[in-house]
């Protein structure tokens, strides 16, 4: 027999069956260190391995109900009963331990490492007599790629009889577990032996990495290891002594090779292998540099990611830091970065298509002000640190030319992710052309992760300069009116850029008839424009902070033949494809992202026929897997002319956690179409539409949603577990509204929070066994908007607290104003307004009647609402408010007839939500002046 959903079993890689097998009843798993210093870890699956073969475990704890009929591998063959705890909730709730067990990688063990005074981390199996393994294994959560800091990367796995002295049979430090989502790991042996650790190999602290020719730097390096003692022998390679090495030294001085980035290796070796640990050290002739303009572009972060932040940078001459003034800075600088006002040097403090200005609290400016924290002063500043998003350069403009031979910067008190470790350092004599200064970018410098500290003075490295391929300045357009791109004249370099040159198109239009194909940086900026009437190639980091692309022709393809990343935080993107848009092609490795932010607008126009060719869609994973389009900002459209998909495909996260994406008139958008690895859609406050396109979960591959917070909205029906895979969907808040939700066998739907709005009555689901509902949750059928709207109910809601709800705001505060915008969350929910959003104060519009009533003020009303009269006003109580509709000829006496006007007048005004129809109020007899005016207040008990 086997069940509905068989789960992923991992290739146990490297586990013959000659293994030593141990053979024990209790079994530890303890997870000692998390991926990016993480506190919470989670895996969907663990497995026991003996001879190669995973056990077919079955979760037996005294309190689960209903008891499971078949275990890990889907079926109920020799089954292995196990009881497993662990983690700071019960092991049978709904993230608890027995989760890890129960063969679906769709579910998951979550927990802090730190709950119950670190006691939560471990996670206990209990087989209730001893049973003999070889091997272990387990898999990630469904969301790893949304958060890989729960991933482990240090742990061991012990065994016991008695659960009392404990066993180590393995044990791993700093292993690169997957990032990808709901995926096993290679497998791991428990024989009882492994390698030893090492503690630290590093330089004392207050020694530099970067140093001048000649100068010495002290060695600390520390192999103890608490579970094994000390190793049986040390090494360092290149030799650093002609005699043998202590397990632990501070304070080993050596003098690294003059103009050299020198890579030392400490290895520690016992019977149970090899561990080992670099650490690189710059040594350089020194220099200095003579410039107006100094430019610091960070190449890598400490986590990889793109956002980047600093407190403070300063420039250096003969050992003293230059005191800067930004002449930028509103209010001006009382002091220079030096904390005084003497022999003040001005500069202005950019960061060119950064995510702020350089006045705002996370500008530029902050980075001169001489503050490494909060910044004591009473302009309204609490905060003194830079950061942008996208990582961007920072460029210094002095009133002329400034030398220095060094300089340094700070971190901030945020996370120590955000740091830079890879960066360059140019100068230019007019802002334009660059000069290479320094480049730090062959090694990842070990920037210091304490909080609000500066990094070492960093010398310039003079003729110790090392040449950067990525620091090369790029061939700039210099065409000013619509020009030929395969024009050398156009070019500042006086000849057509290749495919790995770096291009920069700031101003005028770059046009090519032909595919374009780039390998190297990309960027557009300002009122740059590119024109490309073909294939849009790209494999390497095309960076759009302003300006326009157009790109009409058979693919856009973000990555192709390789990684490419498409960085848009301003300007447009106009796609039109009549074959794909791919984040990556057939050909492409993982990884491929397009992230949006800030003012970003992208526009794709799909007139491919995707049924009857597959290239002919728009597939995120379609190539590479782990690919992502990420939109925290700005707006995304894409549109189908033609019978065309989204898919889904091969790991992919897709996740709008700001700003909105729209998908009109696709057949399906499939999250799941294909490949292994989950497919991921998650919102988390942004706005997620699909006008005219169902929204499938599940097919080909595994897929999955999480709805935070936000919106996702579609007219027509959500089905789960369509075709041969899995499909979850997971609900804990924001607004949902669909034609219908539908599943299959494989589908599940887990409703948490939030709001949802399904069309027609739709109460039965409660009792579907595919839909799971927190607790309290309740299902209200309105007869007059035809919808079923469910919530968590808690004895209090009403139309207005559901409504705040499904913006993110909790119960909501009738008065409250987060969006700033001058209107009050109550009129804006009266008048069907967005209170996250500016731009939407509710519909409200003053119309002329072509049938001779005059003037009306047309508004949007909560549909169901009964007008009378009260003096000359008409009101009306619904849903928890009060409209209030009155007239006046000198906006004071506001006693003036008003009469409503049917039918309504809505001349070119779109239809409002569900809940909401547009009315029309006009004056009995129209006054030679007069106003309109409609009030809303929450109504009196």
């Amino acid at each position: 027999m086997t069940r509905r959903a068989v789960p992923v079993i991992a290739p146990l890689l490297g586990m013959a069956s000659a293994q030593a097998q141990t053979s024990y009843r209790y079994y530890r798993f303890e997870p000692m260190e998390l991926n990016l210093a993480g506190t919470t870890i989670q895996l969907s699956e663990f497995q026991f391995v003996r001879d190669g073969q995973a056990l077919n475990l079955i979760a037996d704890n005294v309190d689960l109900s209903p008891k499971p009929t078949y275990g890990q591998d889907g079926s109920d063959v020799d089954l292995v009963p196990v009881t497993v705890t662990g983690g700071q909730n019960s092991a049978t709730s709904n993230e608890g331990a027995v989760k890890i067990v129960d063969g679906l990688v769709s579910t998951k063990w979550l927990t802090s490492i730190t709950a119950n005074d670190g006691d939560a981390r471990y996670l206990y199996f209990d087989f209730g007599t001893p049973i003999e393994i070889d091997g272990y294994n387990f898999a990630t959560g469904g969301d790893t790629l949304t958060y890989p800091n729960r991933n482990p990367v240090s742990w061991k796995l012990e065994g016991s009889n008695d659960a009392s002295e404990w066993t180590i049979l393995d044990r791993r430090i700093d292993y690169p577990t997957t990032t990808e989502n709901s995926t096993f790991e290679a497998g791991f042996t428990a024989s009882g032996t492994f390698p030893p650790s090492i503690w630290a190999f590093e330089l004392e602290t207050d020694q530099a990495m970067i140093v001048r020719d000649g100068e010495k730097v002290r060695l600390f390096w520390d192999t103890y290891d608490e579970d094994l003692g000390d190793p049986d022998l040390v090494e360092i390679e290149p030799a650093v002594s002609s005699g043998t090495l202590e397990p632990y030294e501070s304070d080993f001085e050596i003098v690294p090779p003059a103009g050299e980035d020198t890579v030392y290796t400490l290895t520690a070796s016992n019977s149970g292998g090899s561990t080992s640990k670099t650490l690189t050290v710059r040594s350089v002739a020194g220099g200095s540099a003579s410039y107006p303009y100094f430019r610091f572009t960070p190449m890598a972060t400490r986590s990889g990611g793109s956002r980047m932040e600093l407190s403070e940078f300063r420039f250096f001459h003969e050992g003293s830091a230059l005191n800067l003034s930004a002449s930028n800075a509103v209010p001006a600088q009382e002091t220079g970065s030096n904390g005084s006002d003497i022999d003040l040097i001005s500069v202005v403090v950019t960061n060119p298509g950064g995510t702020f200005e350089p006045n705002e609290t996370l500008g530029a400016v902050r980075l001169v002000d001489g503050f490494t924290n909060d910044k004591p002063t009473g302009d309204g500043v609490t905060t003194s640190r830079f950061m942008d998003a996208s990582g961007g350069a920072v460029v210094f403009a002095f009133e002329s030319a400034v030398t220095i031979d060094g300089y340094q910067f700070a971190t901030t008190d945020g996370n120590t992710n955000t740091d830079p470790v890879r960066w360059v350092l140019e100068g230019s004599v007019d802002g334009s052309e660059w000069t290479l200064v320094d480049n730090v970018t062959a090694f990842d410098y070990p920037t210091t992760e304490d909080r609000d500290a500066d990094t070492q003075e960093f010398p310039l490295p003079g003729a110790s300069l090392k040449p950067s391929v990525d620091a090369v300045p790029a061939v700039v357009w210099t065409g000013t009116e619509l020009g030929e791109y395969g024009t050398a004249v156009n070019w500042s370099t006086g000849s057509v850029p290749g495919e790995y040159d770096a291009v920069e198109i700031g101003a005028g239009e770059a046009s090519t008839s032909g595919n374009l194909t780039r390998s190297a940086r990309t960027m557009v900026h300002d009122t740059g424009v590119l024109s490309v009437n073909g294939r849009l190639i790209n494999r390497g980091l095309f960076v759009m902070s302003g300006g326009e692309l157009y790109q009409s022709g058979n693919y856009f393809l973000v990555g192709s033949s390789g990684v490419g990343t498409f960085v848009h935080t301003g300007g447009t993107v106009h796609s039109t494809h009549d074959r794909g848009w791919f984040l990556s092609d057939g050909s492409s490795d993982g990884g491929s992202r397009y992230l949006m932010s800030g003012t970003a607008v992208l526009e794709v126009t799909s007139t491919g026929n995707g049924s009857s060719n597959a290239l002919y869609n728009v597939h995120l994973g379609r190539g590479g897997e782990g690919d992502s389009f990420e939109v925290s900002g700005g707006t995304a459209t894409f549109t189908s002319t033609a019978d065309n998909h989204v898919r889904l495909s091969k790991g992919v996260l897709v996740e709008v956690s700001g700003g909105s994406a729209t998908f009109t008139d696709y057949t399906t958008f499939i999250v799941g179409y294909d490949g292994t690895g989950g497919n991921f859609l998650h919102v988390a406050g942004g706005e997620l539409h699909l006008p005219g396109t169902a929204l499938q979960v599940g097919g080909g591959a595994e897929g999955s949603v999480l709805l935070e917070s936000g919106e996702l909205t579609t007219d027509q029906t959500i089905a789960l577990g369509v075709g041969s895979s899995q499909g979850v969907f997971t609900m804990t808040g924001g607004h949902l509204q669909a034609a219908d939700l539908t599943s299959t066998e494989l589908g599940v739907f887990q409703f948490q929070g939030g709001v949802m709005v399904l069309d027609g009555d739709r109460t039965s689901l409660l009792s579907e066994s595919w839909f799971e509902a927190i607790s309290g949750t309740e299902a209200n059928y309105d007869s007059t908007t035809n919808t079923t709207t469910f919530v968590v109910g808690d004895g209090s809601s009403n139309p207005f607290t559901v409504w705040a709800e499904s913006f993110g705001m909790g119960s909501g505060s009738a008065e409250g104003d987060p969006d700033g915008d001058g209107v009050a969350n109550i009129v804006e929910f009266g008048l069907n307004g967005n209170p996250a959003a500016t731009s939407s104060r509710g519909i409200l519009r003053l119309l002329s009647d072509a049938n001779g009533g005059g003037t009306v003020l047309t508004a949007a009303i909560r549909k169901g609402a009964v007008f009378s009269a009260d003096g000359g006003a008409l009101i009306s109580a619904i849903d928890g408010i009060t409209y209030r509709i009155e007239g006046s000829m000198n906006l004071s006496d506001w006693s003036l007839e008003v009469i409503e006007r049917t039918p309504a007048v809505t001349t070119d005004m779109a239809d409002p939500d569900a809940a909401w129809e547009l009315r029309s109020f006009g004056f009995a007899e129209a006054p030679a002046t007069g106003f309109l005016r409609v009030t809303v207040v929450e109504t009196t008990p």
